[in-house]
């Protein structure tokens, strides 16, 4: 075997199976590229309930593995620390090899700071990758594979050759492999494939590690595959897996300029024409909703919209350079439920400048919102009230806040820390997340279990639409009053147990409902 790929996990995520996990599509086409070129690798998932570290360790050495590719994020960065360190402890002749968004972004003081790790492979890994591992396995000199990092012990500094630019034609790499997958539906990691149709986003949003990942290389910001090349894949993963069910995980499917859209409704006809039994979920921003579109998108199987619409207030949407206003993505919304298509909305309540007006603002339309739902018969979840923005290396956002110097590096050496700037808004998202996210959601947790064993309870599935309908009605009416209290400054402790015995009567009224329904059952 000449290569080993490495999918690292989350710190929380280790030795214990985890509803997060599920196909990494990069490594699997890293997996796919390498095979097509005759280099054999196996791909490692370190998420899964069965991954033992001393058993990779013997599996590379046995087999005598001369790499081993691991793609890492910023959430997993300090295990895959962890883990190079452990493999070079015992593995001393293999190479070592990172890449994805965080080396990309942070391959200076990554190399510098562990020793274990031979090579950074910045940017779109697929021809980097292939390159490299040509180069080493035929002992060639590999200084000037295009799209490498690594650090020149002799002359005590980071050797960076030229980028390579993004891959321009997609249509050329091989669909990605899909090695893991029946585990990670059997084990319910995921409830459907992932799929890839397109590369990039032509929005420019702050906080986005996407957006600022491939600004850095030359090249179209976004590019498709053709709707041939996609319904290809789309065809061949349903067939093999018996799966009528997939999540397009492109950062934006439609793509947003007129020849991406025709690219959209391409594809929406070769569903029809070949796959008609296809529902897939999309990604896209609120300026992307063109009501005919989406009509012929919900004839080929759409069912899902997750629409990144961040805030409901001017001045978040400036902080997040989303480049829209909150009536486009209201509109953008109502006609998703004008067309029977679900919308689930990215939301984030707190940010880094948040005033209690803004948030009041943001809350005022989640209480429309609700309504809205109501009447179209259309689940939300309240989980949306409770989001807080997360700061990521490499982000316009994170540059801005870093020269500010109102970022904080937390243990692992990873800017995300920081104070809101406004010390009511501190102390509200305290509240929020200490008393009343917790509460809500572990009922919302409850409903859901109890929902799972209905199967078929067409009833009992109504009355517990409701039930959820008047969990987010509480969980808003709560936030409210918490602004209101903050708001008012001072809060009594008297206050605070009013508000925390209202919460446990809430609980204690849910626990018992859903008790009646476990009799029944």
């Amino acid at each position: 075997m000449d290569v080993v790929l490495i999918i690292p996990s989350a710190p929380e995520w280790i030795g214990a199976e985890s509803t997060r996990a599920g196909e990494h599509l990069g490594t699997a086409y890293l997996g796919a590229m390498l095979l097509k070129h005759g280099i054999e690798c196996k791909i490692v998932d370190t998420r899964l309930p069965d991954f033992n570290l001393s058993r990779l360790i013997s599996e590379i050495n046995e087999n005598d593995v001369q790499i081993v590719g691991i793609t890492d994020v910023e959430v997993t960065h300090s295990t895959t620390s962890v883990l190079t360190k452990h493999i070079r402890r015992y593995c001393p002749d293999v190479r070592i090899v990172l890449g994805g968004y965080y080396p990309t972004f942070c391959y200076q003081e990554i190399l510098r700071e562990n020793d274990s790790i031979d090579f950074i492979v910045r940017g779109e890994g697929e021809f980097t990758f292939l390159e490299l591992c040509q180069r080493l396995l035929n002992n060639q000199e590999v200084e000037n594979v295009r799209g490498i990092s690594f650090y020149d012990h002799n002359q005590e500094k980071v050797i960076e050759a030229p980028s390579r630019e993004l891959v321009d034609e997609l249509d050329q790499l091989p669909f990605p492999r899909r090695d893991h997958l029946s585990e990670y539906l059997r084990l319910r990691c995921q409830n459907a494939p992932s799929i890839l149709s397109s590369r990039g986003c032509f929005g420019n949003c702050s906080f986005c590690s996407s957006n600022a990942f491939y600004k850095l290389f030359s090249g179209k910001k976004w590019r498709g595959r053709s709707a041939g090349n996609f319904v290809d894949e789309l065809c061949k993963v349903s067939k093999d897996f018996d799966i009528s069910y997939f999540r397009f995980w492109d950062d934006n499917f439609i793509g947003g300029i007129p020849r991406c859209r025709q690219r959209a409704y391409e594809i929406a006809d070769e569903i029809q024409k070949r796959c008609p039994d296809i529902q897939f979920t999309i990604m896209c921003r609120a300026n992307d909703i063109d009501r005919e579109l989406f009509a012929q998108l919900k004839k080929a199987g759409l069912k899902i919209v997750f629409l990144g619409i961040e805030a409901m207030n001017e001045s978040s949407l400036k902080v997040f350079n989303k480049g829209l206003t909150r009536e486009q993505n209201w509109q953008a919304m109502k006609t998703l439920m004008d067309l029977e298509i679900r919308c689930e909305p990215g939301f984030i309540m707190f940010e880094i400048a948040s005033t209690l007006d803004g948030i009041r603002q943001n809350l005022e339309f989640f209480k429309e919102y609700l309504k809205e739902t109501k009447s179209k018969g259309i689940h939300f979840s309240h989980n949306l009230l409770y989001g807080i923005l997360e700061v990521y290396r490499g982000t316009s956002l994170e540059k801005k806040l870093h020269a500010r110097s109102l970022l904080q590096r937390n243990p692992s050496g990873i800017y995300q820390s920081y104070r809101f700037l406004n010390p009511k808004v501190a102390f509200l998202a305290e509240l929020v997340t200490s008393k009343l996210a917790p509460k809500t959601k572990m009922i919302d947790e409850e409903i859901r279990t109890v929902s799972a064993k209905l199967n078929g309870h067409v009833a009992r599935v109504k009355e517990l639409q409701v039930m959820k309908y008047d969990l987010n009605q509480f969980a808003i009416q709560s936030f409210g009053e918490l602004i209101d209290m903050v708001e008012q400054g001072n809060i009594s402790n008297e206050q605070m147990s009013e508000f925390d015995e209202k919460l446990h009567q809430k609980i204690c009224e849910h626990r018992s409902y859903l008790k009646n329904i476990k009799i029944d059952l």
